[in-house]
């Protein structure tokens, strides 16, 4: 699904299916809802990029909505030079992936939502990846219910940043010989217990 503009969400739509590859490439998502609706996007892969240098649209957010991207990968990707994404239009936004979540490339995605939750078996980028989620309120990263089985993370060299309101990281975010930033802009930036945020460098064998 490609737009100049948003990929508009109306109202509580329940969009695919865990066998589906989903990919937005648009501003972002923007939902229009009414107060405490729910909308759902679920995929087995769900990707959202803005290769098409689209501009985002702002929309009013509606006291208590929510939007749940279910999936069992979500990758943010930028571009080779800065692309942008934003989520914006609902209250509550859940980012969850029962494997991984990755990011890729030069980029930024905004989520604009009292609470942002992302949850997962591991967070981790691609390699020489330089990319920031940011929240406006609070936003959460944990653990899946039921973590997935992963490969060792092999992108090399990542940055990342986080920034939000009230940061709390929880689950594994894994940037191998990479940078994480952690950023609370108004608020506190707390470690979870049992959080795992590795950042270590490790071997590279050259032949």
């Amino acid at each position: 699904c490609s737009s100049d503009l948003n990929v508009d969400i109306y109202g509580p739509v329940n969009l695919g299916n865990s066998a589906l590859d989903l990919t937005l490439n648009a501003a972002g998502i923007a939902g229009h809802m009414s107060d405490n609706q729910m909308a759902s996007l679920t995929a087995k892969n769900f990707v959202l990029k803005n290769s098409l240098g689209a501009s985002y649209v702002a929309s009013s957010t509606a006291t208590g909505s929510a939007l749940n991207v279910n999936a069992t990968n979500i990758q943010l990707v930028g571009g080779s030079t800065a692309t942008n994404t934003v989520i914006g239009g609902f209250d509550q936004v859940n980012l969850n992936a029962g494997a991984e979540v990755t990011v890729s490339g030069v980029g930024t995605t905004t989520v604009n939502a009292s609470q942002t939750t992302v949850t997962s078996s591991r967070i981790s980028a691609a390699t020489a990846a330089d990319y920031t989620l940011t929240a406006s309120g609070k936003m959460t990263t944990a653990m899946a219910a039921s973590p997935a089985t992963l490969a060792v993370a092999n992108g090399l060299g990542a940055k990342l940043k986080l920034a939000a309101a009230d940061l709390t990281l929880g689950g594994t975010v894994e940037l191998p010989s990479g940078q994480i930033t952690a950023q609370a802009t108004t608020g506190d930036v707390l470690v979870a217990t049992g959080a795992q945020i590795k950042a270590i460098s490790v071997p590279v064998a050259f032949e």
